[in-house]
């Protein structure tokens, strides 16, 4: 199994500028990917010269195979009668940002459900499920969150599908 670790201080897109490049690329090469309980060895691939701001968060995002290494939060958000799904959003984006400056944070998406108005499905991404479960003990008594939180209890019911490791298999179309 080939691994490649990316440190970057966010996820680098098709639009990125120059400050969102990555600041070093590892990978084992062709060298086989240890199994549990032994040592990784990664060779330095690319390692420009670091100029990050002292307050810019660095992410690592590990690939095996190609693939990134993590895990998704799923879940099912349900507006109730006499709330719209703007009102949810906007509470969403202000927790989600919150959240988002945690350790290990991934990003988050919101996807509306076709011909159910008042569904949507919420999958956040994340390092690993410890990391998750660590943010969120530590924002658990944040005033902020517990605010956001208040406000939005009458509005919507969450279910939660699952906490899903990131695909093990791709298969990508043209």
């Amino acid at each position: 199994m080939i691994a490649t670790i990316i440190i970057a201080s966010s996820w680098p897109t098709r639009s990125s500028a120059e400050d969102r490049a990555p600041l070093a690329v590892a990978s084992n090469q062709d060298r086989p990917w240890p199994g549990k309980g032994q040592d990784a060895s990664i060779q330095l691939v690319s390692m420009p010269a670091l100029k990050v701001p002292a307050c810019r968060r660095l992410n690592v995002f590990i690939f095996h195979n190609g693939i990134e290494s993590g895990m998704k939060y799923i879940f099912e958000v349900t507006i109730n009668p006499g709330w719209q799904i703007e009102d949810y959003v906007e509470i969403w984006i202000a927790e989600s940002e919150i959240i988002q400056r945690q350790p290990g944070a991934r990003g988050t998406k919101l996807h509306r459900a076709i011909n159910q108005p008042d569904k949507l499905l919420a999958i956040a991404g994340w390092e690993s499920k410890a990391a998750r479960d660590a943010a969120l003990e530590r924002l658990r008594h944040d005033p902020r969150i517990v605010a956001l939180r208040k406000s939005r209890d009458s509005m919507v019911a969450f279910r939660l599908i699952g906490e899903f490791e990131d695909p093990a298999w791709i298969v990508s179309g043209d």
